[in-house]
């Protein structure tokens, strides 16, 4: 599979929209890689996980095709991951030609704001397909297992961390979340990663430094935990994203800090092959 970050940047962005502490001034001095939008991924073109409101501009910036797009994977309702707004744009006026079909798939909480904010646009192409924490579907050559991230949403919705997997290959795609539990070690159990996509947002704070996102020294446990699982091993590659000015400096600098631990920190237009 064929991964490419559209954006990386917890819900603030990085830097952040109205912040000039000393990371923000330095990201924006240095430009490139330090520049991040929010958080979003595309595999193979055709799978994009999250819904962020620079999509536009991200598409843009990496060079991908939004037309090419036929599943968005939907980890939870927050508005940096998802502005379904934009879906609206499918239709006609805004699109002369049709863009092909598209599946939108998510927490039924998910599915449910999709159809509402949707509803009365002719011609956008959505089917939605709710999903259950631990039932894997099949969307087309991609089997996808959602699991139950520990993240603070609106009451009855459940987000979801994913488990995606084709021509024998499994990618763990885990923001938005802190610290696992046996009920997400349990669902992996069976599994055998090749990429762990990890949620990095409280950087360098140390373990536990907040319960609904992930830190450096979280994550080096979740990779402790998995190879001991036998979920993970010596060739699966750990890479962090989703990162905040509040616990990460720029990518320049944090590049140089993970050097030798394993673990590499995704820059926004990263591609990766797991």
């Amino acid at each position: 599979m064929h991964i490419m970050f559209l954006g990386t940047a917890s819900a603030e962005g990085y830097p952040a929209s109205f912040c000039t502490c000393s990371r923000c001034r330095e990201a924006r001095r240095l430009g490139g890689r330090n520049i991040r939008y929010r958080a979003a991924a595309l595999l193979d073109g055709r799978l994009l996980i999250d819904l962020p409101p620079d999509l536009y501009a991200a598409s843009l910036r990496c060079g991908v095709s939004l037309p090419g797009v036929r599943y968005v994977l939907v980890t939870h309702t927050h508005p940096d991951h998802f502005y379904v707004e934009e879906l609206r744009l499918r239709a006609p006026p805004f699109s002369r030609e049709g863009a092909g079909g598209l599946v939108l798939a998510g927490s039924r909480a998910a599915v449910s704001r999709a159809e509402e904010a949707l509803r009365g646009y002719r011609g956008v192409g959505v089917e939605y397909l709710p999903l259950r924490p631990g039932v894997e579907v099949e969307l087309d050559e991609y089997r996808v297992t959602p699991i139950p991230a520990v993240h603070n949403v609106p009451p009855g919705e459940e987000p979801f961390n994913y488990i995606i997997g084709r021509g024998g290959r499994e990618v763990l795609y885990a923001l938005d979340t802190g610290p696992y539990g046996e009920e997400q070690y349990s669902l992996l159990r069976g599994h055998r990663l090749s990429l762990v996509v990890a949620d990095a947002t409280m950087g360098l704070l140390g373990r536990g430094a907040y319960r609904y996102h992930m830190s450096i020294a979280d994550v080096e446990e979740l990779r402790r935990r998995l190879v001991e699982e036998g979920v993970a091993g010596p060739e699966t590659r750990f890479v962090l994203t989703h990162f905040s000015h509040n616990g990460s400096p720029p990518h320049d600098e944090l590049a140089g800090l993970l050097e030798g631990r394993g673990l590499e920190a995704a820059y926004d237009c990263m591609e990766v092959e797991a």
